[in-house]
């Protein structure tokens, strides 16, 4: 496979200062030693270095969008049968071919990497999307059983199950093929999809910082789908400004969380349009004690998703008929000034057709609104109510 000068990812490797100097390039493309030595280690770690910091930026600006596509593997197969693929991601890569994508326009390409990708993997930098996930599904099936853990409990078992395969299983493992061989493939030459862990996390603070910051009532931790990518796009967690969230993205993220113990989400399928929604309800952010509570969805948190993307649909349904409205009243001024007057009469009959269905959808939207505006002035008269008597309890005791 030749290397492709015009890939995305080619625009980003030119700004790097060492692109442009062929004998830093040559360096950087030329294969490891075979084991990292004393008299070696400066140049082995300056290489291991820039291919780290590359790969990850690379991924993070959503330059390997073909790679991550073509390195789904078995678990993206059965998360594309669930509305999830890989394309897009901003905390993702595929590693099949990888080496050609970093390839340089004269044909030469990083002949190294295998070994960068297997270091990451490694000292858990890179985690494969199968690993990723099934971390969060053992801790999910461990602390529903008949037997009751607690949560910090089982945190602690999956950190410490984590801990164990990420930097003593997985290490040792590399370090025995990079010693006495392997017939296994490099991961440049399999299918995977493997989740860059520093690009997770960092999404994920930005996540929560921006929840945090502009929360102000309970049902704001109260979302479905389109409403975490929306929420993604606020924090701007990913840097994807105006583009789209990926499936993959979200998918990774909502794990994350889910193993951090920040928030829960599920998936249920409508009996009536068999539509797939998502509710997802995040912890409060109220200090560590908060965090070691069970966190769990109810029928009235699955309410409150329902209402509020209720409302996101209306509310877009009733800006479109309203834009479609005044260019119905636009069509009519022109085809009356242009003595078209059956023209004009069947865009007016259109127009109020249209403002018929359009005040109904209104009316329903601000029905829907005052329910949730209930739902959180309730919350607050409540907080005040217990604010207040715990101000009493204080002065009584006192």
């Amino acid at each position: 496979m030749p290397a492709n000068a015009d890939a995305p990812v080619a625009g980003f490797l030119k700004t790097l200062p060492e692109w442009s100097n062929s004998d830093r390039r040559s360096f950087l493309f030329a294969e490891f030693p075979h084991e990292r030595t004393p008299e070696n280690s400066t140049s082995y770690d300056s290489a291991l270095a820039f291919w780290t910091r590359t790969v990850t930026e690379a991924t993070r600006q959503r330059l390997l969008l073909e790679q991550a596509a073509a390195g789904a593997g078995e678990a993206t197969t059965a998360a594309a049968a669930t509305g999830h693929g890989p394309s897009g991601s901003a905390v993702a890569l595929g590693t099949y071919g990888l080496q050609h994508v970093f390839g340089h326009e004269s044909g030469a390409v990083p002949l190294g990497l295998d070994t960068v990708l297997g270091h990451m993997h490694a000292t858990g930098t890179l985690v494969r999307l199968q690993d990723f996930l099934a971390a969060t599904d053992t801790a999910s099936s461990s602390s529903s059983g008949s037997i009751t853990v607690s949560t910090a409990a089982s945190t602690a078992v999956a950190t410490v199950g984590w801990m164990l395969n990420a930097l003593v299983a997985t290490p040792v493992r590399w370090t025995v093929a990079q010693v006495i061989g392997s017939s296994s493939k490099g991961l440049t030459e399999r299918h995977e999809t493997m989740v860059v862990k520093p690009l997770v996390q960092a999404a994920a603070d930005a996540i929560l910082a921006h929840l945090t910051s502009s929360m102000l009532y309970s049902t704001d931790l109260l979302i479905d789908e389109q409403g975490f990518q929306d929420l993604c796009k606020e924090s701007n967690a990913l840097g994807t400004g105006a583009q789209a969230v990926s499936a993959l993205d979200v998918q990774i993220l909502l794990h994350h969380f889910k193993q951090q113990n920040w928030a829960v989400f599920e998936s249920a399928t409508s009996s009536e349009d068999q539509s797939s929604r998502t509710t997802i309800k995040f912890r409060k952010p109220a200090g560590a004690s908060a965090q070691r509570q069970t966190l769990a969805i109810s029928k009235a948190d699955r309410g409150i998703v329902t209402i509020k993307a209720t409302i996101r649909k209306l509310t877009a349904q009733v800006s479109e008929m309203e834009a479609k409205m005044l260019s119905l009243t636009e069509q009519a001024r022109q085809a009356a000034a242009s003595k078209l007057k059956h023209r004009a009469l069947n865009a007016l009959r259109q127009r109020k057709n249209l403002e018929q269905s359009c005040n109904q959808r209104a009316a329903s939207l601000e029905t829907l609104d005052m329910v949730l505006h209930k739902i959180q002035s309730a919350e607050s008269d409540s907080e005040v109510c217990t604010k207040a008597a715990s101000a009493q309890d204080h002065r009584h005791a006192n």
